[in-house]
């Protein structure tokens, strides 16, 4: 037993784990265990983990779990939760390309300690620039938020931090690169998947997804967010706990229609296909009907933009929508479910909805 489990899902680490796993031994919080789920790197992460890491291993301080095959971001973290949620009070889910400042965990705890209706924390994450050994006052994310066409985005994303978010704040949602889950929420927002049929979750079976493997990168912390929120479960950034992120997929500062298109220009094709196709599986899966009605027009208008230009400029994409219908029954199997045990109305949720 520990009063958090760190789980760490690796690909193709080598350059960070070390400086990852570094920071978090130097918590000043010391009562944590780590998992590691290596999802099957072709460079030499697992062996400099063993290598590195032979005494926390000795120890049960740190467990390397390696994987065959990559099971993805949502597969590699529901491992690891799997594994960890019975033993813990707490779960940090922590990217390899994170480095925490020492009190992360005792800031986070503490207040998580204090507030029994918070499902998941996060800190304020800056860019760490990484290649060239230096972090810099310039924000990554301080969560994120959602707008009436459901477009959504990282709060602060590229700002000088001139103190303009130093204050804890109840948000819609969290950037899952460094985010602190209460277990017990967790457990009541697990749906038991098979291949036939998705149903509640039991917590004594093993099969249940927390992420949507579904969705297997991308947008699944916009996911899990809506089903925190639509569970009653409460949602808090906490300034005084700093970490520093080198993201691989940079979005734009700028919210305007030229610097989301020039931002997908700097995108991988497989991130725009999955962020477009789970786009689409996290409204049909999340969104109440109400809602949807009244912002239609935003919904509408947003969604056609994005058409007209993969037409015209990034016809590739397009593939992931016969992905989106293939996977549209097993997602109204999990949205029946999630319709049936949320805890709020639509007026409850349009707050969080700018």
């Amino acid at each position: 037993m520990s009063k958090i489990s760190i789980v760490i899902t690796t690909f193709n680490a080598k350059k960070y784990i070390t400086h990852c796993l570094n920071s978090v031994f130097d918590q000043t919080f010391q009562d944590f265990k780590i998992l590691i789920i290596e999802n099957a790197s072709t460079d030499e992460t697992a062996e400099i983990i063993k290598t590195n890491c032979k005494l926390q291993i000795t120890n049960n301080k740190l467990k390397l779990i390696e994987n065959e095959k990559n099971l993805g971001f949502c597969g590699g973290y529901n491992q690891g939760i799997r594994e960890v949620i019975e033993g813990s009070e707490y779960i940090l889910l922590l990217n390899q390309d994170i480095f925490l400042e020492k009190n992360y965990l005792e800031e986070i705890i503490k207040f998580l300690e204090m507030h029994l209706k918070v499902g998941v924390v996060m800190g304020k994450l800056y860019h760490w620039n990484f290649d060239k050994s230096k972090k810099t006052n310039i924000i990554d994310s301080v969560g994120i938020k959602m707008f009436k066409n459901r477009r959504v985005i990282e709060i602060g994303r590229g700002e000088e931090d001139r103190g303009q978010y130093n204050q804890t704040k109840e948000i819609f949602g969290v950037t899952c690169a460094c985010a602190v889950f209460n277990s017990q929420a967790l457990k009541k927002i697990g749906i038991k998947k098979t291949h036939s049929s998705t149903e509640l979750c039991d917590n004594k079976i093993k099969n249940i997804e927390y992420f949507d493997e579904d969705f297997f990168a991308y947008k699944e912390d916009v996911d899990i967010s809506l089903r925190l929120r639509l569970y009653g479960w409460d949602i808090f950034y906490l300034p005084q706990a700093k970490a520093y992120h080198d993201r691989t997929a940079r979005g734009g500062k700028k919210l305007n229609d030229i610097s989301a298109a020039l931002n997908r220009k700097n995108k991988s094709t497989l991130i725009n296909y999955l962020s477009y196709k789970n786009h689409l599986l996290m409204l049909v899966k999340n969104e109440l009907l109400s809602n949807f009605v009244l912002h239609f027009p935003w919904i509408f208008f947003y969604e056609l933009k994005k058409f007209v230009y993969l037409l015209f400029f990034e016809f590739s994409t397009f593939k992931a929508l016969f992905k989106f219908f293939k996977q549209l029954p097993l997602i109204l199997k999990k949205r029946k479910i999630i319709m049936s045990h949320r805890k709020i109305n639509a007026k409850e949720m349009r707050k969080w909805i700018e």
